[in-house]
């Protein structure tokens, strides 16, 4: 009996050992990238990311529900970057990549597909009609992606309030 009592402990300890290893991944997903020498980090202060990436190619103002104030929207070739003001500096408030030129810290871009982002994050997302989101520390990291299951959009959105 206590043979047996023994070989369940173990068990059980393995398999929440498994478990918690293949749902940390997307807990340990990078918060940044880099655009060339530029680390882009989400929720970092925006003044210096965007003096160090040179003009935008448009920018433009919206109001924005989450935040006081607007929401300001700085387009660069390879991506967008939303900055919200929180006490008194602007923040990074989401990353849009809008080509595969740019990836993730862990080697995603647009062109990958499903299979090589849950090799990379695990399985431990929220998924409706393409649209793959992990929970991560203080951000959400999505991936959307077309029939084929190649990826074509890929947001890093904040989750401080």
């Amino acid at each position: 009996m206590k043979r047996k009592l023994w070989a369940l402990l173990v068990t059980a300890v393995l398999f929440v050992g498994i478990l918690g290893t293949i749902t940390g991944l997307a807990a340990e997903a990078a918060d940044s990238f880099r655009a060339g020498d530029v680390e882009i980090s989400i929720n970092g202060e925006a003044a210096s990311v965007l003096s160090d990436l040179g003009k935008a190619e448009n920018y433009y103002e919206a109001e924005n529900c989450r935040h006081q104030g607007k929401e300001k929207v700085y387009v660069y070739k390879d991506f967008e970057i939303s900055i919200y003001p929180i006490e008194e500096k602007d923040c990074i408030n989401s990353i849009y990549f809008k080509t595969g030129d740019v990836e993730t810290s862990e080697g995603i871009s647009i062109g990958s597909t499903i299979e090589d982002m849950q090799s990379i994050y695990g399985e431990d997302y929220t998924q409706s009609k393409g649209v793959y989101k992990y929970k991560c520390d203080q951000f959400t990291l999505t991936f959307y992606s077309n029939k084929e299951g190649i990826i074509n959009g890929i947001e890093f959105t904040s989750d401080k309030e």
